[in-house]
């Protein structure tokens, strides 16, 4: 249940949401814990008309800055396959984070998923691709703003552009090439860079929680995985800059961005 505080910073990103405007901070008190995030985040959900936690199939894992592993939900509705658009949100200019994507591949119970080694977690994915998140925030001071704020927005989730499908396999991660680019321009060029060393790290942590969750986690469920290379910012004009990101031996992504 929302606390008075919580309560207070739900109505400050719905007005954010429904008027396009960025909201202050002035006022406000952080959400207390994780509880109370992940409160004003299915509170959120609920007014918007997204799935509920327990029913969400899309997801975003990683880690906040102090290390800690999270996992938001995401609307199905933020989802763009390649070659799609997207137009710039709230911010002045939009963030992009390069990512890798996983798909389950069965469906997995919270018994089950909690007797699962790390081999077993991964093995019940069938699929990966490239993908990229697009960030946005409903703060004013967007990614200035403190940890508990940023999280209660969804992390800053703007929306999530994936490409094609691809069976899951083994990769050396800290070795594979990566390269991201803005219209003529190369903005990353790099070799491994996850900042846990791998995509994989989180799964059989998300697969926890969401299991935990619903009793289940379903066959189809995505979960991108974290950035490699941290937030690029581009700052599109009226007639558009693609962005594409590539994965030796992986596959590819792009999108166009728009003011």
């Amino acid at each position: 249940m929302l606390d008075a505080d919580s309560h207070a910073v739900l109505q400050t990103l719905l007005r954010a949401r429904h008027q396009h405007a960025g909201a202050e901070l002035t006022g406000l008190v952080a959400p207390a814990d994780g509880e109370q995030i992940a409160a004003i985040q299915d509170a959120l959900s609920a007014e918007l008309g997204w799935a509920p936690r327990s029913t969400a199939t899309v997801w975003k894992a990683g880690a906040i800055s102090d290390g800690s592993p999270v996992c938001i939900p995401l609307p199905e509705t933020a989802v763009r396959t390649q070659n799609g658009s997207y137009r710039r949100g709230l911010l002045p200019r939009v963030g992009v984070e390069t990512e890798i994507c996983f798909r389950l591949g069965r469906d997995v119970s919270a018994a089950e998923a909690a007797a699962m080694d790390d081999a077993a977690v991964l093995a019940a994915f069938d699929a990966l691709c490239v993908s990229i998140e697009l960030v946005d925030s409903r703060w004013r001071i967007g990614m200035d703003a403190p940890e508990a704020f940023k999280l209660a927005d969804h992390q800053s989730h703007g929306g999530l552009v994936i490409g094609d499908w691809v069976a899951n396999s083994a990769h050396d991660w800290q070795a594979i090439a990566l390269r991201v680019t803005a219209g003529e321009h190369g903005i990353v060029a790099q070799r491994g860079g996850h900042p846990c060393s791998r995509p994989t790290w989180v799964l059989p942590y998300w697969l926890r929680h969401v299991a935990t969750q619903a009793g289940v986690a379903r066959k189809g469920c995505m979960v991108t995985t974290g950035s490699w290379c941290g937030m690029q910012w581009v700052e599109p004009d009226a007639s558009g800059v693609t962005v594409a990101v590539s994965f030796e031996g992986v596959g590819s992504t792009r999108v166009r961005l728009y003011r």
